[in-house]
């Protein structure tokens, strides 16, 4: 994958850690947003595997809204792996 790639799933993937809920009224919102990210990213780049823990990250946003400190260790894990896609590493 090129680094622009990574770079633009970098971006989304901050996109969806700003967007993370930290209640259960952002919800309904957060599934939404999070399933056009995906279906948007593998949409572009089929061939580009998520990471195991960004699955989890999309998986994982009711459980975020109710544990603030679950929240900040998948937020901090995912800004980790944005950092690594934006220093050219897919994985």
């Amino acid at each position: 994958m090129e680094q622009t790639e990574l770079d633009e799933v970098a971006r989304n993937l901050r996109e969806a850690v700003a967007a993370s809920p930290t209640c259960n009224a952002e919800l309904d919102a957060w599934y939404k947003r999070s399933t056009d990210i995906l279906n948007d990213l593998r949409a572009r780049f089929p061939d580009f595997e998520l990471p195991h823990e960004v699955m989890l990250y999309f998986a994982d946003g009711d459980i975020r809204a109710k544990d603030v400190d679950y929240r900040m260790s998948q937020n901090a894990e995912i800004l980790d792996t944005v950092a690594r896609l934006e220093r050219g590493s897919p994985g």
